[in-house]
């Protein structure tokens, strides 16, 4: 038996292509300290633009984005031994391709909010705790996920003792979705689950 084997060449040409970019942004932070209750407020924002092309199937289509954010917050201490710290933020991310009129838009929310207590029962004596809710609407499990720490610490002349709990609301997994252009990335983060740890520290000097 014969056998013949013919073997074509295949030939790959590179595509190339200009494309274009335009991006614009701006933003602000500005606060403001105040004398009563020794408080601070806070307001931040921006908004950012682009155009830009994309090849798909050796074509290029032209396709914006944008992003809106804008977030406030401010401290406050009502009593001597007592100061509160407050911070949301919100935040939207839209892209589309220009040619499917807006058809192929997705939005991407996003939203955070922190608050923070300082407690001083005495001079050597603090307490503090933490907690923060995350929001994202791409997010197939866990939406809304709440993260929380305590810290209780203790001073001397020559030693410091902190005790620390972490992960309050024993979250074991975060996922961050994020927009760049027309592509969605996807990031998750296996957590410790609740935890406390301890430390003693010297001054020797």
């Amino acid at each position: 038996m014969v056998m013949n084997i013919e073997v074509q060449p295949v030939l790959y040409m590179p595509l190339i292509k200009k494309t274009y970019t335009d991006n614009y942004a701006f933003g602000f932070d500005g606060s403001k300290g105040f004398d009563w209750l020794q408080s601070t407020i806070r307001a931040f924002g921006g908004y950012s633009y682009s155009k830009s092309e994309r090849l798909i199937a050796q074509n290029l289509y032209p396709f914006h984005s944008r992003t809106i954010s804008i977030g406030g917050g401010g401290t406050i201490t009502p009593l001597t031994w007592l100061n509160i710290v407050i911070t949301s933020g919100y935040a939207w991310n839209m892209s589309s391709i220009d040619a499917l009129n807006d058809n192929s838009s997705q939005t991407v929310r996003t939203a955070t909010q922190r608050i923070k207590f300082n407690i001083f029962v005495t001079k050597q004596f603090t307490f503090s705790t933490t907690i923060e809710g995350n929001y994202n609407n791409l997010t197939e499990k866990n939406r809304h996920t709440w993260f929380g720490d305590m810290l209780f610490k203790y001073k001397l002349k020559h030693v410091e003792l902190d005790l620390q709990a972490n992960n309050l609301f024993n979250q074991r997994q975060y996922t961050r979705v994020n927009y760049s252009g027309l592509d969605i990335y996807s990031s998750t983060s296996q957590l410790r689950p609740l935890n406390i740890v301890g430390t003693i520290r010297f001054k020797i000097l």
